[in-house]
């Protein structure tokens, strides 16, 4: 099943160039999602209801144009795959008026959380049955995790507020890669980003940015004092 909204991009949701950032690239991605789960019944309340919840592991999105201050776009998504230990999900932004014509183009991977436990559990069939499966877009995936590097640099912290939370009290996917991209020299370059999601920050944690450069491809890794990663972020611009 596709889900799609319509949407002028609004003058609070731009950058200081007047840019749709990254991190409200995936914004909006995961707004369209989440409509569709309200659409289908299985949204926030039966969140509630089952005390399961399902938690992005990963994104790729491929940047094939910019998305500007009052540009009248079309936000799509739809799942293609599931299996006993995850679901994945294409997204598309086009402009509104030529909705075939993809901006954005996105996979992600998504696994099932139990919310009282805070570990993973099986996809069971109850848990899918209400979403439609469609064919997968026709874009380039990614077969391999981000690969690291050993030439970091350390930036400063920054600490988890309130407002950086979403209704699980963990830190909002966005906003790991609203961090990461500060780091970037020039997006206007960036033709594709990976997030991988490896542990959760929540309220007064310190995310402290790793962050390296080599043959146009930015790695940044998001970890806590105890070195551990909270996200690994690559910005291609190649």
């Amino acid at each position: 099943m596709r889900t799609d909204f319509k949407s002028r991009v609004r003058f609070s949701e731009v950058d200081a160039d007047c840019k749709l950032s990254f991190g409200k690239i995936i914004d909006y991605l995961q707004d369209c999602s989440n409509l569709q789960s309200e659409m289908l019944g299985v949204g926030v309340e039966h969140q509630e209801e089952t005390n399961k919840a399902w938690i992005l592991s990963s994104w790729q999105v491929e940047v094939k144009g910019e998305i500007k201050n009052g540009d009248n776009i079309e936000v799509a998504t739809w799942p293609y795959s599931f299996n006993r230990a995850c679901g994945k999900r294409n997204y598309t932004i086009a402009m509104a008026d030529s909705p075939k014509d993809y901006i954005i183009e996105a996979d992600s991977m998504w696994v099932l959380l139990n919310i009282g436990t805070g570990m993973l559990t099986k996809v069971e069939d109850s848990d899918t049955e209400k979403y439609e499966l469609e064919e997968p877009l026709d874009m380039n995936y990614s077969k391999k995790k981000i690969a690291k590097t050993s030439e970091y640099e350390r930036k400063d912290e920054h600490i988890v507020y309130n407002y950086h939370l979403d209704i699980n009290r963990h830190m909002n996917n966005a906003w790991y890669v609203k961090i990461a991209e500060e780091y970037i020299e020039d997006k206007s370059k960036i033709k594709s980003f990976r997030v991988e999601y490896k542990k959760s920050a929540k309220l007064g944690n310190k995310v402290i940015p790793f962050v390296a450069y080599e043959n146009g491809r930015y790695v940044i890794e998001l970890r806590n004092e105890e070195n551990e990663v909270y996200a690994i972020t690559e910005f291609n611009e190649n």
